[in-house]
C-alpha cells in the first residue's frame, strides 16, 4: 500500500491538515484540539483501513487477470462488490468474455483447419494414385499404342478431375474463411441457365441425357458468378446419377417473394438414408457408378447460404428435383 505515492500523498495532507487544526484549536481551547486530534486520528486510521481493502481488492484483481491471461477459464467476476472497483470488474469483465470467444474461435479454426487437411488430403490421394500407377503402365515397353492412348486419356481426365478437385476445396476453404465478397447484379435467369449448362453438354451426350431449359423473363439479382458456380454443381451432380435416355429439365420462375430455379429429372432417386447428407462435404452415396468427391452440392449449399437463399432437394416422379430459392428482399 505504502509503494502508492497517491496514497501516501493523501495520507500526509491528512497528517499535515490535522496538526495544524489541532495547533491553532489549542491557542482557542485546549478541550476543542484533544477533540480534534481525536477525530483526525480515528479519520486517518478509517482512511488506512479503506485503502488497504482497495488495495486488496486490486491485487485480487490483479491475480485473477494473471489467471486468465494464463489460461485459466474458470476466473469469475462475480465476487466484487459495487463501487469503483465493480466498475473496473465490469470493464474486465467484458474484455475476458471477448478473449475466452476469439480464444474458443481460434480453437475451432484449429479443428477446422486440422479436420480440412486430413479430408483434403484423403482426398487427392486416390487420383494421385491412380496417376501414378497410369504413368508406371506408360513405362511398359510392350504396351500397345491403342492401349497407350488410353492411359494418356484416362490420366488427362484425372488431372482434369484433380485440377477441378483443388478449385472446389479452395472456393470452400475462401468460404469458411470470409474471404468472399458478393458482386450483386441483375441479370436474367435464362442467361444464368444457359452459362451453367453449355460447359455440361458433352458430359450429358455422353450419359444419353438430355438437358432441357425452361425459362423465361425472370430476373434475379445475386453474384452471377457464384450462382453460375452453384447451379453447375447441381446440374453436374444430376448428370452424373442419371439413367441413359433420360431428361433433366432445368427451369425458373418469378413471384412477388422470391425468384426459383430448379433442376429435375434424371431417373434416379435419392435414397431415404442418403438425403439427410447430400449438401455434406466429403459424403458419397453408396452408388458404385459415381465417382464423384462428395463437394459440389456443399459448395453450392454455402453459394446459396451466402446469398440467404434456400436449397432443397426431393424425389419425384421424374427423379430427383432440386430447388433454390434466393429471397427478393434479401438478394
Amino acid at each position: 500500500m505504502l509503494r502508492n505515492k497517491e496514497l501516501c500523498f493523501q495520507l500526509a495532507a491528512q497528517i499535515l491538515i490535522s496538526v495544524i487544526a489541532c495547533v491553532i484549536c489549542i491557542f482557542i481551547n485546549p478541550t476543542a484540539c484533544i477533540i480534534v486530534a481525536v477525530s483526525s486520528l480515528l479519520i486517518i486510521i478509517a482512511g488506512i483501513i479503506a485503502a488497504k481493502a482497495r488495495c486488496n481488492k486490486l491485487s485480487l484483481l490483479c491475480d485473477d487477470i494473471d489467471k486468465i491471461l494464463s489460461g485459466d477459464d474458470s476466473i469469475s467476476f462475480d465476487s466484487y462488490e459495487e463501487g469503483d472497483i465493480s466498475i473496473l470488474k465490469t470493464e474486465i469483465g467484458k474484455m475476458t468474455t471477448k478473449i475466452r470467444e476469439q480464444n474458443n474461435k481460434l480453437k475451432n479454426d484449429k479443428i477446422i483447419l486440422k479436420d480440412s487437411l486430413a479430408d483434403i488430403s484423403h482426398q487427392l490421394k486416390t487420383p494421385l494414385t491412380s496417376m501414378s500407377i497410369i504413368l508406371t503402365m506408360l513405362r511398359t515397353k510392350e504396351l500397345s499404342d491403342s492401349d497407350r492412348k488410353k492411359y494418356v486419356r484416362d490420366l488427362s481426365m484425372l488431372i482434369l478431375k484433380t485440377e477441378w478437385l483443388i478449385d472446389t476445396l479452395l472456393k470452400l476453404s475462401s468460404f469458411e474463411a470470409k474471404a468472399i465478397t458478393m458482386e450483386k447484379k441483375e441479370f436474367a435467369c435464362v442467361e444464368l441457365i444457359k452459362s451453367a449448362t453449355e460447359p455440361l453438354l458433352i458430359m450429358a451426350e455422353l450419359k444419353e441425357t438430355e438437358l432441357v431449359t425452361v425459362a423465361g423473363n425472370e430476373k434475379l439479382v445475386a453474384d452471377f458468378r457464384w450462382c453460375n458456380e452453384a447451379l453447375q454443381n447441381i446440374i453436374k451432380n444430376c448428370i452424373e446419377h442419371s439413367n441413359s435416355d433420360s431428361k433433366i429439365v432445368i427451369s425458373s420462375e418469378e413471384n412477388a417473394l422470391a425468384v426459383t430455379i430448379t433442376v429435375e429429372g434424371g431417373g434416379n432417386r435419392i435414397s431415404k438414408k442418403d438425403f439427410p447428407h447430400i449438401f455434406e462435404r466429403y459424403y458419397k452415396t453408396d452408388n458404385v457408378n459415381h465417382q464423384g468427391y462428395g463437394i459440389g452440392l456443399a459448395l453450392s449449399k454455402q453459394i446459396v447460404n451466402e446469398h440467404d437463399g434456400i436449397i432443397r432437394a426431393e424425389n419425384t416422379d421424374k427423379g430427383v428435383k432440386f430447388t433454390i430459392i434466393f429471397y427478393k428482399s434479401t438478394v
